[in-house]
């Protein structure tokens, strides 16, 4: 039976720890905007989760 490859999940990290490391990559000027993405797309994920078949 030929299972079909399994698609490759990126990895959550709480926003603190992906803030550490992102101050030591990015100017503040992108640290903050990626901050305002980041806190739109959470919100925007948890409310898709209840429409997603697991």
């Amino acid at each position: 039976m030929n299972l079909p490859p399994r698609v490759k999940r990126y990895r959550l990290l709480p926003l603190p720890i992906t803030q550490r490391e992102a101050k030591k990559l990015l100017s503040p000027a992108q640290l903050q905007e990626g901050i305002k993405l980041v806190r739109l797309l959470r919100f925007y994920l948890s409310g898709r989760r209840e429409n997603l078949a697991l």
